[in-house]
């Protein structure tokens, strides 16, 4: 009984790799900022909305990619070796 069933998942996983593609186009993404995170999920992570800080750093641009970095309650700095969680 066990053989069988094995070799059912075995047969459509091998079935389900050999269909067709999936039919349209490719959307564009839009940026994503995680600083628009609300203060009432990231508090709710354990990491303290007080100590948010945006952005890459004066006079670094990224087009393509926000960062928001928030601290872990006590902890001190902006590193991830001080306990800042980075997004």
């Amino acid at each position: 009984m066990r053989a069988r069933v094995a070799m059912l998942i075995a047969w459509t996983v091998l079935l389900g790799g050999c269909s067709s593609g999936v039919e349209g186009s490719p959307v564009a993404a839009e940026r994503w900022d995680p600083c628009s995170i609300p203060d009432e999920a990231i508090q709710a992570t354990g990491l303290d909305p007080a100590t948010k800080d945006e952005g890459w750093g004066e006079g670094i641009v990224v087009d393509d990619w926000a960062v928001c970095e928030y601290l872990l309650p006590g902890a001190s700095g902006v590193s991830p070796v001080n306990g800042a969680i980075l997004f």
